[in-house]
Order: C-alpha cells, then structure tokens, then sequence
C-alpha cells in the first residue's frame, strides 16, 4: 500500500483491513479489472480507493497540480455519488476519508448530479410535535449524526424478522459505519424523520420514517420503521405521512417502497395511507407500494 495512504488511515484507526479491501489490494489483481460484490458496510468505498490509488499515482506518494481528470466513479444512487468528504452530510463533512484525501492532495470533482446551491425547500422539516394514540406528545425531527449509537441500540432491539422487513435482506448487525452514514442523509434527495422516545428511553430514537431519491418530477422511495416498544402508537403512519409531505413539496410525482409480503402491518398501514399495492415482478415475495400525487398536490 503507499505509504501516505498507509498513515492516513492508520490516523483515522484503521488497524487492519476488511476482506474486501484486502481482496481488492491483492498484488495478483493488479492492473486487473474487478467486479466487487460485499455487504453494505463492508468497506467497499475505501477499497475502491485502495485498489485505484497505485494506478492514479504510479510511484508518487502525492498527486501533482490539478490537472486533466484522473478516475470516473460511477455510483447507481445519489446517495453514493454524494459520499465524498466536499459533499454537505449535515452539520460537517463527512470526516472517513478526508485525511487519506488530504494526504494525497487528491483534488475531488463535483458529481454529475448537480451542486446547485441548496434551495429553502431543500432543507430538512423543523422539529414538531405529533401525538400517540393515547395523547402522549413526541418530538418528530430530523435524524442527527449523534444518533448513531441510538440506531444500533433500536436496530439490536428489533426481532430478526422485523430487520429482514425493514432491510429485505439479512443484516445480523448494525454497524458503526453502517449507522453513522444513516445517520449523516444528504438533504438535497434524502430526509430521515425520527421520533425521539420518554422515560426509559428518552435519549434514544423510537424510529421514524425516510424518504430518498426525491427528484422533481420523479416518484420518491419511502421506508418505516420502529422499536417494538412503539408499535400500535400511531407514530409510524404519522412519521410516514410526514416524509409524505416532503416529497409533496419537492416536486416528486409521487412515493413507492418495497414491502415483504409476510409484513401486514405495513401492507395495512400503506393501505390506510391511499396506496396502491402489486406483486414486484422482480420478486414474488415482495409488495411495491405506490401512491401518486394529482396534480391539486
């Protein structure tokens, strides 16, 4: 591995690497073109750099005077193509590579998608207020980079079955890196509603709602889910019909989700919300959840 690499992530407390990157930064695969397939989480994106870094830098620790550009990274979501340390992740840069980037004075681009100032109605709701159904006031706001921790422990407190519905596939754990990206949304296409608890759990998450790829013009991805301490309270379809809404004043055409075909609380709570439900062609055991906005919306 190059040496400046080497340090940085030694300084950001990298002890060892995961398999993948030590399968991608086998001597044997050099110059050689790679299909990677891990679990998110997995540390793919640093060994993506790993793998690429020898190939950009030749024998040099360090890149020259900004020039011609060097890699094209192609990333299937927004989401992705926003992981890099200049893109806003809430209240400050998303600090996993930044030092290996500065070791190397690496000069990244913009992505493609656009970095257009953000607009007022880019910004995540304000915190409000909604009510269980018992009367119980809860503070519905947006999901903070200080929750992490709190996600795992809600992520831990869930049944395995209620993690296969809310990932639609096996994820035994919540890691730190796994929380902490969930927990850092780029607001310009994704907002994370959370709900925070009482009492015993009054400094934890109860759960909430998330919307992503919220392109105007385009139908919004939607996703749910709670502790088990919260269910039957109301708090998901209130959580849902607010992440609803910001889809509504971004412009999308409308939101849709995945649901497990096992899952009828939340085939029901998509029902109760006006959605139209259909078999994934892609995946019988699955439900597509849709709901079209009209044109008064």
């Amino acid at each position: 591995m190059i040496p400046t690499l080497q340090d940085a992530l030694a300084e950001r407390g990298y002890e060892s690497l995961t398999s993948v990157q030590e399968a991608v930064t086998d001597p044997e695969l050099a110059d050689s073109d790679l299909l990677v397939s891990a679990q998110t989480g997995s540390g793919k994106t640093v060994g993506f750099g790993l793998a690429i870094a020898p190939t950009l830098l030749g024998e040099a620790e360090t890149f020259g005077p900004a020039a011609a550009p060097l890699a094209l990274v192609v990333a299937p979501t927004r989401e992705l193509a926003a992981d890099r340390p200049d893109a806003p992740q809430g209240p400050r840069p998303r600090r996993r590579l930044s030092r290996p980037q500065r070791s190397v004075h690496a000069v990244a681009s913009g992505a493609i998608m656009g970095a257009n100032p953000m607009q007022e109605t880019e910004m995540p709701p304000p915190p409000r207020v909604i009510h269980a159904t018992d009367g119980t006031p809860y503070t519905l706001r947006p999901i903070r980079p200080g929750d992490a921790p709190s996600l795992i422990r809600g992520f831990e407190a869930m049944p395995p079955r209620n993690r296969w519905f809310r990932l639609l596939h096996p994820v035994p754990h919540l890691t730190e890196e796994m929380a902490d990206a969930f927990c850092r949304p780029n607001p310009r296409h994704t907002v994370c509603l959370v709900v925070e608890g009482h009492g015993e759990l009054e400094s934890d998450i109860l759960g909430g709602a998330r919307v992503t790829d919220l392109v105007r013009g385009e139908p919004a991805e939607f996703s749910v889910s709670l502790r088990p301490e919260a269910e039957g309270m109301g708090l998901a379809r209130q959580s849902l019909e607010a992440v609803i809404g910001v889809a509504r004043a971004r412009g999308a055409s409308g939101v849709w989700g995945s649901i497990s075909g096992d899952n009828s609380w939340m085939l029901g709570l998509a029902k109760r919300l006006g959605m139209s439900l259909s078999l994934d062609p892609d995946d019988f055991s699955l439900r597509l959840a849709r709901l079209d906005f009209g044109p008064e919306d």
